[in-house]
């Protein structure tokens, strides 16, 4: 389990399973316990997830996908990656108000390319522009041709 939900994760918690091998399958299990202690050079804790397998057909071993639903600590917002801008002031993004752009700096969370979850710099709420121009800057005026309302994802 990486670092970042660690604090979320308790013994009794569900899992789902996925062997490749065992296509279209879902193994449901429960976290059974953890090392509370993480890691020091994958910053990981390693978690035991009991899984039934009364039919046999998981064998030890196997290489599997877990899939467990941790509660974040503080609600994410999701972007497209083409609202982001990359400048000598690091990652940005502009933000829509009362007819200018605003910079926000932001802290991402995770990166899939086609869009971004910011941990912190955005609002739910704020309007980020897409595409913005190379040159935009900070308080410069702008007129909106569509807008997108950015909100926070849900607790998971």
């Amino acid at each position: 389990m990486p670092q970042d939900y660690v604090f979320g994760l308790k013994d009794g918690d569900a899992a789902a399973v996925i062997v490749p091998e065992v296509p279209g399958r879902i193994f449901k299990g429960k976290v059974a316990r953890n090392a509370s202690s993480l890691d020091p050079a994958t910053r990981t804790l390693q978690t035991e997830v009991d899984v039934d397998n009364s039919e046999g057909l998981l064998r030890a071993g196997l290489y599997c996908s877990v899939q467990l639903l941790v509660p974040r600590q503080a609600p994410t917002i999701i972007i497209p990656a083409q609202a982001l801008i990359f400048d000598a002031d690091g990652l940005s993004a502009a933000v829509y108000r009362n007819g200018v752009a605003r910079l926000r700096h932001l802290d991402l969370e995770r990166d899939d390319g086609a869009q971004v979850e910011v941990r912190s710099g955005l609002e739910p709420g704020d309007q980020v522009i897409l595409s913005p121009p190379l040159d935009i800057q900070d308080g410069m005026k702008v007129k909106p041709i569509a807008v997108t309302q950015v909100v926070a994802t849900g607790g998971y």
